[in-house]
């Protein structure tokens, strides 16, 4: 049976190393990075150890998905706006 809960977090970004990656999201992609428009809060940032780390979780890795700059994170973070997680 498919899983179609709806995901507690409606905004993923993915980090690893010094590298940061919106996972899950898009649609208010703009409103996060000009941070101007009304966006879902709290955002989840899961740090992975590396990309090998990540195609653990995710098959595709990092392929695909919008970079977000870490001032990005770092204005998210300062504004209470993050919860971050490590992924086991």
């Amino acid at each position: 049976m498919q899983n179609t809960a709806k995901p507690d977090f409606e905004i993923i970004i993915i980090h690893v190393e010094e590298n940061y990656w919106l996972a899950n999201g898009t649609a208010h992609l703009d409103a996060v990075l000009v941070g101007t428009d009304p966006y879902p809060t709290p955002i989840l940032c899961v740090e992975f150890r590396d990309v090998s780390h990540v195609e653990s979780y995710i098959p595709a890795g990092i392929e695909g998905l919008w970079a977000v700059h870490p001032d990005i994170v770092g204005r998210l973070r300062r504004a209470g706006e993050l919860i971050e997680r490590v992924a086991d």
